[in-house]
């Protein structure tokens, strides 16, 4: 018995041990924990709560059942504010319209116009339109540094388009919770200031609990210079005026996951999978537990990745970003069938959706589906025609897979406006120029010599150069083309 008495205090000690860790690693995780320990609830999954079928909605739009579509939605907003149904339910219901399919966006158009006093075809549209405006204005690059500013002028006008729609659907029906998070969303991105504080008090006066509402502003607070202490002073604010306490825990999980984004970006990725796991005992959803199970399989976690995959999966059926994600674990796993179900779901809800593409562009790619490869990444550019970016990868599949040097020099000539101090562009444009005898060559290569001196790059070894340049001096020989220097 004292033997089992001793495991038992050891046990004991090695978690209070772990406890005070966390308490020198971030004293406001150990104060949201605290709140965990004396809550029941755990969950931010509702009693009675129903994920609503995206799919079906989305159907139902194509179909033109504009009024089902409003009766259903209003029937969701005034069961919510009877509190007779969970806010998610209602909420996470308009995610059906965020959508880069041009088909939903017709179909909004043609809602709006059948029934133009429809505060939910308003909402829905303008859902869609900043959908797009995301990934219009701030496409998704997979490098650590995307530009701030490509496309985001358009981007913009998109925006102030939904918030046209936003202010009248508010002024068509006042007691529209989705419309009041929308606006302080939309003003964030627009940035002309002014509007969010008299929106957020109104919307707050229909129902002072909407978790919708306060989280919007809890993220326009987050993009602030001192962001991550202005969310916590905020929510520390109106902590005192609230009994009910799961609403206080979904804003304390946002500001945690928003400290476990940064901790990710300066690679810290355990200290930020650690912080997520205490984040996702306090209340889990799924979007905690995709993001979480990104990095898991950024540490190749993958078992554990799964699992929360498939956690996040009850909890909101076809959202894009967990069916991506787990397209993506399935091919790394060597379940190609399984991968290519998801990714067809999720391009099905969200065609044109780059981060989605993208991961299936990777996909092909690595298992030599090249043509499949190249079909993703064309899909990308009707969102984004120009990217640099894309089209340097583009390029690099033509010219190495796919036998195309001419589209290769296409695409190059666009990617090295983009990155006219890279060595690795240049270099592929040089090969691309010279294997179609193009005498551009000559130039691109004095470029890439450039590039190597200025970035004094790795990948400009002197043999390389060295090789390059005899593989231009025979080109511009044969084509009589003016020597390199």
């Amino acid at each position: 018995m004292q033997k089992g008495f001793a495991v038992l205090t050891m046990a004991l000690l090695v978690v209070l041990a772990q406890v005070g860790m966390r308490m020198l690693f971030d004293g406001w995780t150990l104060g949201t924990l605290e709140r965990f320990w004396t809550d029941p609830e755990i969950s931010d999954q509702p009693v009675g709560y129903e994920p609503p079928d995206l799919l079906a909605l989305q159907r139902r739009l194509l179909d033109g059942r504009y009024g089902e579509l409003d009766a259903h939605l209003a029937g969701l907003q005034g069961e919510y504010l009877a509190g007779a149904r969970p806010e998610l339910e209602y909420t996470l219901t308009y995610i059906a319209f965020q959508t880069t399919n041009p088909d939903i966006g017709a179909a909004l158009d043609r809602w709006v116009a059948a029934r133009p006093d429809s505060a939910a075809a308003l909402t829905a549209r303008a859902n869609y339109l900043m959908h797009r405006a995301w990934w219009t204005g701030k496409f998704a690059q997979p490098r650590p540094e995307p530009s701030e500013n490509a496309g985001w002028e358009p981007a913009t006008r998109i925006y102030a388009q939904a918030r046209r729609d936003l202010e009248k659907a508010v002024s068509l029906d006042p007691r529209n919770i989705v419309a009041y998070a929308k606006l302080i969303a939309a003003e964030r991105r627009i940035g002309d200031g002014g509007l969010a504080p008299g929106i957020r008090a109104r919307g707050l006066a229909v129902d002072p609990l909407s978790f919708v509402i306060h989280q919007s502003w809890v993220a326009q607070l987050l993009d602030g210079p001192d962001g991550l202490q202005a969310a916590r002073n905020y929510v520390d604010s109106i902590r005192p005026d609230f009994a009910r306490k799961p609403l206080l825990k979904r804003l304390d999980v946002q500001i945690l996951v928003h400290r476990a984004w940064m901790l990710a970006k300066e690679d810290e990725t355990d200290k930020a999978i650690d912080l997520l796991f205490e984040t996702g005992a306090i209340a889990e959803s799924a979007y905690v537990l995709s993001y979480r199970a990104r990095l898991l399989r950024k540490t190749d976690q993958h078992d554990w990745a799964e699992a929360d995959l498939d956690r996040a999966y009850e909890y909101l059926p076809h959202l894009v970003r967990t069916l991506a994600e787990r397209a993506e674990l399935y091919a790394e796993t060597d379940r190609a069938e399984l991968a290519r179900q998801d990714f067809a779901l999720a391009l099905e809800l969200d065609p044109l959706n780059p981060r989605t593409l993208w991961k299936r562009y990777k996909t092909s790619y690595r298992e030599g589906r090249y043509r499949e490869a190249e079909a993703d990444l064309t899909t990308t550019m009707r969102l984004r025609p120009d990217d640099p970016l894309l089209k340097f990868h583009r390029g690099g599949l033509r010219l190495k897979k796919l036998d195309d040097a001419a589209g290769a020099a296409e695409d190059l000539a666009i990617a090295t406006g983009g990155y006219p101090d890279s060595p690795n562009v240049w270099q592929s444009y040089v090969r691309a120029l010279t294997e179609i005898d193009d005498c551009r060559a000559v130039a691109a290569l004095a470029e890439y010599r450039r590039a190597c001196e200025v970035t004094e790059s790795d990948e400009c070894g002197g043999s390389t150069i060295k090789a390059e340049t005899r593989r231009v001096d025979k080109m511009s020989a044969r084509m009589a083309c003016a020597p390199s220097g």
